[in-house]
């Protein structure tokens, strides 16, 4: 989070493309293996670390750093 999706281009972006830009980057923390269902009670079958940009994301639009996109499932950045 320290980062604040700096090393991400501007604009509106896909959570997905965030998952691909932070998984590019960060490859060694990014353990596809390690999934939600295995850490939370009520998880799914999407890694973790995917979680994690999520919460990422949520502390800092309430830090006013980024903001929910246009459209579900993207975030201005």
């Amino acid at each position: 989070m320290d980062d604040r999706f700096r090393f991400t281009a501007r604009g509106e972006r896909s959570l997905d493309d965030l998952y691909r830009e932070v998984k590019s980057r960060y490859r060694d923390l990014c353990d596809d293996t390690y999934l939600c269902r295995d850490n939370c009670s009520s998880g799914h079958n999407q890694p973790e670390w995917q979680h994690t940009v999520r919460k990422s994301l949520d502390a800092l639009k309430r830090q006013g750093v980024v903001s929910r996109g246009s459209r579900k499932g993207y975030w201005q950045v």
